[in-house]
């Protein structure tokens, strides 16, 4: 409504940010429960870029509005896991891309075959980027950096503790670079299904 005063403007846009943390903070406990503590999870091929399409239309307004643009480079690889948790996997990353991405940076996001065993999924972005000191701790709960505390938007610090945790029940891998300044990118490698079997195959050695 363009009749509101300027102040009423910032207060209801303040208090719709705020709501929206709060939905990611529920969101995320709700995962942490439903899966972490779950000991049934069910299993099957899920096609990433399936996943990919539903994340990046769902977030599309947020990287809109903070003019953030997108490159997708994927191929159809189909992995073994749980569809709705491999989507809370690259919504948490994928929305802190977008935050952390000044206005007018990139991010982009890539599904590929790394072997005939495994898939990865990866999202880089041209952001703020998480100093040397802080990068053995993002994946502990309610962790936030000096960086991320530094922004208006900050998260909750729930976020990359389930990326984490989710990705760990797939048998997977996650890879977390950074340089401050200049941006981050994530790498997550997730087990094919067994063409043979149909069954899960072992977790990727260390």
């Amino acid at each position: 409504d363009e009749s509101l005063h300027d102040d009423l403007k910032k207060t209801l846009k303040s208090n719709l940010e705020e709501f929206d943390r709060i939905s990611d903070i529920i969101n995320n406990l709700l995962t942490l429960n439903a899966f972490v503590r779950s000991e049934y999870i069910s299993f099957g091929p899920v096609h990433l870029i399936k996943i990919v399409e539903t994340v990046t239309e769902k977030l599309k307004g947020l990287r809109e509005r903070r003019e953030v643009t997108l490159t997708l480079d994927t191929v159809d690889a189909v992995v073994w896991g749980n569809s709705t948790a491999l989507e809370q996997i690259a919504t948490n990353v994928f929305k802190n891309a977008i935050n952390y991405t000044p206005r007018g940076g990139s991010i982009s996001i890539s599904v590929k075959d790394v072997s005939l065993y495994y898939a990865e999924l990866a999202i880089a972005d041209t952001g703020i980027g998480v100093d040397r000191k802080d990068l053995m701790r993002v994946f502990e709960p309610f962790y936030r950096s000096k960086r991320s505390k530094e922004r208006r938007r900050g998260g909750s610090g729930l976020g990359l503790a389930i990326v984490g945790e989710l990705v760990r029940l797939h048998y997977g891998q996650i890879a977390f670079r950074s340089s401050p300044g200049k941006g981050t990118t994530v790498r997550i490698t997730l087990p094919k299904r067994d063409r043979g079997s149909g069954t899960h195959i072992a977790p990727i050695e260390p």
